[in-house]
């Protein structure tokens, strides 16, 4: 979802009034982190807060995945999935890091994904999300 910088906080506020949080906090979580836990229909969703310029990206590079029976559909490429759970930082976001890393490190376009995480650690005030990349390479 793009959410401009500076409108987080009311976007999550109008979202947790429609859709039950996760977690208790979930707006502090959402302004920390860019990804507001929410519960949709009896559904885990993660909803994360895109910046314009980087989600554009993320859509011009998504390529189709085969998903049998004549489907397809369109799925983030490997850096913009590192970003992803980089930002969202969990300890299972960071073993699927790892896990990217070691079967597609040739591939990885490193300075991709060390680009967009140094523009959101600016954004989060925070640069927590590169220095979970970079220990894990």
């Amino acid at each position: 979802m793009l959410v401009e910088p500076g409108r987080e906080k009311e976007t999550a506020r109008l979202l947790t009034e429609r859709f039950e949080p996760r977690i208790p906090d979930a707006i502090t979580f959402a302004l920390e982190n860019r990804v507001l836990l929410l519960r949709v229909a009896s559904c885990d969703v993660d909803l994360s807060f895109g910046i314009p310029g980087y989600e554009d990206e993320v859509v011009a590079n998504a390529g189709p995945l085969d998903i049998g029976a004549g489907r397809e559909v369109f799925v983030c490429s490997l850096e913009d999935l590192i970003i992803h759970k980089a930002i969202a930082g969990r300890q299972r976001d960071r073993e699927d890091i790892e896990h990217l890393i070691e079967r597609n490190r040739v591939q990885l376009d490193v300075a991709k994904v060390r680009m967009w995480l140094r523009e959101f650690s600016q954004l989060l005030e925070s640069d927590e999300p590169l220095r979970i990349f970079e220990d894990l390479m």
